[in-house]
């Protein structure tokens, strides 16, 4: 016997809506992102005061170079700043699990940028592989051997 529930009229109880905005640092985002629509650029500073030393501290975490992580961090900002003016943010979910599923996402990005889209190949020319006979192969087969290899 297969139970089948359907949730077509299921409508959500008014205690539902914004129940997660009852910590005031929350309302204050909510209010800094209103600013910002509304031109208020001391309002972003605000945001960016918030929340720009951790996206610096976690992607120094990652890259493992603090000059790449600050400008990770300065990109993600201007990014939030173009959601923000795009009016991309709704605020069903708070803006600080917005901002962070944000950065987490770039992250993503930034490593499938570096490891799928430019794979790096360094060859050393003292280390030319050399064959079973002894004989040393020549520097264009090695390549092609290694870009056989990465592919």
């Amino acid at each position: 016997m297969q139970i089948t529930i359907i949730f077509s009229n299921f409508i959500p109880p008014a205690s539902w809506e914004f129940a997660s905005f009852k910590n005031p640092e929350d309302r204050a985002d909510i209010t800094a992102v209103n600013k910002v629509m509304a031109g208020d650029k001391e309002a972003f500073e605000q945001i960016v005061d918030r929340y720009r030393n951790g996206f610096v501290q976690r992607a120094a975490k990652s890259v493992h170079n603090f000059d790449e992580a600050e400008d990770i961090a300065s990109d993600m900002m201007t990014r939030v700043y173009e959601k923000i003016m795009a009016g991309r943010y709704k605020p069903t979910y708070t803006f600080n699990a917005w901002i962070n599923c944000m950065f987490a996402n770039y992250m993503k990005d930034y490593y499938r940028k570096d490891y799928c889209g430019n794979k790096k190949l360094t060859v050393s020319m003292d280390n030319i592989i050399s064959d079973s006979e002894g004989s040393e192969a020549t520097f264009s087969e090695t390549m092609d051997d290694r870009m056989n290899y990465l592919q």
